[in-house]
Parts: C-alpha cells; sequence; structure tokens
C-alpha cells in the first residue's frame, strides 16, 4: 500500500475462498464428514416426478458449492429443508450464469412442454415426513448437526476473513437451537424475489396459472459510451498485460445476466438463494447492481482486456479475486484484487441412473475432494502455454499478482468489489465441480474437450433446466418486470 494510502473498510463483505494455487490438497477433507451426510439427505428427499431421470443425484457442483459456503448458510440449510433443497438444486446454473450468463430458456419447446404435461397436476413422489416420527432425513440431520459442531473452528468455513475482520469471525460455531427458518431478505427485496423459493409439497399444482406474457429473449446492446469510458480510465491498455493492441472492456458480471426480459427474470428467480449462499445485505446489493434490464452495464462493472486476456476470462480459466479498497490522498479510490488461474480439474459429476453403466455414481470422499484440486493432465503439461506477459515490465504475470482500478467515488469502488466478489465466488464454484474451460456447459469445445467423463450429459442438462424451470421459476416471475422495459 502507498503511503499516501488508507484502507476503506468494504461494506458487509462476504468470504471468500483461497486461490488454488493456495490450497493444499488436503484443504477440504475436514469437511467431508459433513458433505458425506448432506448428500445422504439431499438424495432421500422427495424426488420431482414418477421419470427416472428427475430423481435427486448428488454430484460435482454440489459438493464444490458446501466447499465454498460459509457457515452461515450452512446453518440455514440444515434448519429448512425446503432452502437446503433449493440450494443444491440450483448450484449448477448459479454458477453458470455469473460467469457466463447462460440460464434456462424460458420458451417452451417441444420436450419441456411433454414435461410439463406429465407433471402439471402433481408431483407423484411420496414426500418425506419430517416431523412425525424417525426418518432418513431426520437422523441424518441430526447426526450431521453434530458432526458440525465437532469440526474445528478453523475449518467450519473454507473462507478466508475478510479485510478488517479477524479470522475468528468466519469460523464462529453455529447455534442450530434457533427456533424456525430464517426468513429470507426481510422485505429489502421485491416480492417477486422473496416468493422464488418455492416450497415442494405433494398438493395439487394449479394446472392453469395465471395467463401471463412470457418474457422475451430479446437482448439489449452494450452501453458503448461506457466502454470508452472504461478504456479511457484503464490508460488504453489492458490492465494485466499493459498491451495496447486489440484491447475490449470486459464485463466483470456478464452483460448477459440482464440483457434481456428472460435473464432479469431469471435474475429475480435466483435470488433467494444467493441471499442464504452469502447473505441478504449482499444479496440486496447485487439486486441493486444487476437487478433491472442493464443496470450492471455501467463503469464499475467493466475492465479494459486484451482479447486473449478477455477470451481466457469468458472460459472460467483465469479469475479476480478482490482485496481491499484504498483511498489515495487527491486521487480517489481504488480497487485492488489479484488474478488467478483456474484450470480444468478432475473431479467430475455423476451420470444419470440410466446411464450408470457408462460411469460410476458420483460419492462424496476423500479421492473427490482431492480430485477437485487436481489438474488434470492435459491442463497440468500444457499450463505454461496459457501464461500471460507483462508488456512494460517484460515479464511472466505470475498468479496472484495484485492489479488496482481508480474510481472517482467510494460507491463506485464499493459495486466492483461486490462484482469481482460475487463473480470470484461463482467462478470458485465452478472450478471446484470441474467446470473451469467450460462455463457455458458445452464440454465437447476445445482446448479441454471432455468426451471420455463429461461433467454432465447433454440429455441431463436439458432436464434439469425443464426441472429448474418450472419447479423454482416463479410463475409471477414470468411476465414482464417492468413496463419500460
Amino acid at each position: 500500500m502507498a503511503s499516501n494510502e488508507t484502507e476503506i473498510p468494504c461494506e458487509n463483505p462476504i468470504g471468500l475462498p483461497d486461490a488454488p494455487a493456495n490450497l493444499q490438497a488436503d484443504h477440504y477433507l475436514a469437511k467431508l464428514p459433513m458433505i458425506q451426510q448432506f448428500q445422504e439427505i439431499y438424495q432421500d428427499s422427495p424426488c420431482y416426478s414418477d421419470d427416472p431421470r428427475h430423481f435427486r443425484v448428488f454430484g460435482s457442483y454440489h459438493q464444490a458449492a458446501l466447499c465454498v459456503l460459509g457457515p452461515d448458510a450452512i446453518d440455514t440449510m440444515t434448519q429448512d429443508m425446503d432452502i437446503f433443497r433449493a440450494v443444491l438444486d440450483s448450484t449448477r446454473q448459479l454458477a453458470e450464469f455469473f460467469t457466463s450468463g447462460r440460464h434456462p430458456s424460458t420458451q417452451i419447446g417441444a420436450s419441456q412442454q411433454q414435461f410439463l404435461e406429465r407433471n402439471d397436476t402433481r408431483i407423484t413422489a411420496e414426500p418425506v415426513n419430517e416431523t412425525a416420527g424417525p426418518s432418513t432425513i431426520k437422523r441424518v440431520l441430526g447426526s450431521l448437526r453434530n458432526t458440525i459442531k465437532q469440526m474445528p473452528k478453523g475449518i467450519r468455513s473454507s473462507q478466508s476473513s475478510p479485510p478488517g475482520q479477524a479470522a475468528s469471525s468466519t469460523a464462529h460455531s453455529i447455534n442450530f437451537s434457533t427456533a424456525g427458518s430464517r426468513k429470507r431478505l426481510r422485505g429489502e427485496l421485491s416480492e417477486s424475489s422473496r416468493s422464488s423459493v418455492k416450497k415442494l409439497k405433494s398438493k395439487e399444482l394449479d394446472p392453469q396459472p395465471p395467463a401471463l406474457r412470457q418474457p422475451t429473449g430479446r437482448t439489449l446492446p452494450r452501453n458503448r459510451l461506457q466502454a470508452v469510458m472504461a478504456r479511457n480510465r484503464d490508460g488504453s491498455a489492458c490492465i494485466v498485460s499493459k498491451s495496447m493492441g486489440a484491447i475490449e472492456a470486459a464485463h466483470i458480471i456478464p452483460h448477459a445476466v440482464n440483457h434481456s426480459e428472460q435473464s432479469v427474470s431469471f435474475f429475480k428467480a435466483i435470488l433467494p438463494t444467493l441471499a442464504t449462499m452469502f447473505g441478504d445485505q449482499f444479496a440486496t446489493r447485487i439486486n441493486d447492481i444487476a437487478g433491472a434490464a442493464r443496470a450492471s452495464d455501467q463503469l464499475w462493472n467493466l475492465l479494459t482486456l486484451s482479447v486473449y486476456v478477455h477470451r481466457l476470462y469468458d472460459l472460467g480459466l483465469i479469475g479476480f479475486r478482490p482485496d481491499k479498497i484504498a483511498h489515495r490522498d487527491n486521487d480517489g479510490y481504488y480497487v485492488y484484487f489479484s488474478i488467478h488461474w483456474l484450470m480444468p480439474t478432475k473431479i467430475c459429476h455423476r451420470k444419470f441412473p440410466y446411464e450408470e453403466a457408462e460411469g460410476e455414481p458420483f460419492q462424496a470422499s476423500e479421492e473427490s475432494l482431492r480430485r477437485m484440486l487436481e489438474l488434470q493432465d492435459r491442463a497440468r503439461a500444457n499450463r505454461e502455454a496459457y501464461d500471460l506477459f507483462h508488456m512494460r515490465k517484460r515479464e511472466i504475470v505470475t498468479d496472484g499478482t495484485k492489479i488496482s482500478v481508480r474510481h472517482e467515488k467510494l460507491d463506485e469502488a464499493q459495486k466492483m468489489y461486490d462484482c469481482l466478489a460475487l463473480s470470484w465466488a461463482m467462478r470458485m464454484m465452478l472450478f471446484l465441480a470441474g467446470g473451469a474451460g467450460h462455463p457455458d456447459g458445452d464440454y465437447d469445445q476445445e482446448p479441454f474437450s471432455r468426451r471420455e467423463n463429461e461433467i454432465y450429459l447433454v440429455e441431463e442438462r436439458e432436464c434439469m433446466d425443464e426441472v429448474f424451470l418450472y419447479y423454482f421459476w416463479p410463475k409471477s416471475t414470468l411476465g414482464v418486470m417492468d413496463p419500460d422495459f
């Protein structure tokens, strides 16, 4: 820090996962008992329908999410089974949405229509009675709470302490005696957001939902003026390599997050899950940042990158971990962050039950937690081919290199910090799930084709999108979010 800099405490910062280069192979092993019991609870939960493809299956994305989440989120999930299911049911969509902007389409296709026709009146699976008599879920849930209580304080959370906060504060003891479930958002978010976490019960679903115009997929263009302003702010050079040729403005949170009615509608649907994972106050700030059409297409969500660096960022092969905000005398506010490589790992998601002949079911284990951090052989062998070169220092940009971006106002600096924090958390979830290099889920694309051990089959992804669309995307959000959109 420069002698004339003063560090500014971030407003309600979230704990951030450490960079892969700073993690040992056994970093998450202490969480294994908790993850295994969560897996048992999740797979014993009520199914969506009698279709064997719609059974709940635990996989690499669920394991990654439980490693990234802090103790408050784990506490909330253990006390409310509906929130527990909602978080794990949407982990893949959440990671892909805030990394690449991909989300299920609300335009009903032929396969989706058949799915809705089969399941438009009831959920055929019997619900698990969680209150009357001993049950597997109730037994395992109690065991899970005891397991978490016995975990050493230092490893209950995989996240490092935010600036200005003692390390012990992120590893505080979880209180399981709180009566009832934690109420989400407490009126801070819109009604459509609060209604998104829908409870899965066996009661009849309305076969004729309210007739609302579905949000269109028409996309809105980027704000070119903001891109020019970002280039001027960054000295018309890539902030990483300092190259001045072939540069462009890159969105920290993808432009696709709110560039259409569909994307805004999806954002509102997953906001309560985001609040469970990272807290109500952080979710409220993200809602202010990106919860309206083109709301995040602003200077504080833009970084000037070379075309090559931008491509690596879009693929999820690099990420920017925010560090701090500092004020310089008579020179504005600076957001400091570091660059890290997130290469593909050996972990892979389990396949569908009817595909078990082609692949083993996923099982959380010491091996799965180690493979979550172990690079693929091809990625390790070619790691140097993805290096970046600093044009002015004439040296390789190393993992952990610090970068800073200047802002005139503290509010703008805080918004960039929040964008970086959300992006980093989602990219780390993608990395730990084995999806780095494939943020849009297309695992046949180079440079890291995964035909031999796909994380998700195409059929599975389509089915998961159908389920998410029907059960978790509330009908009220399928209308126009803003009449002036």
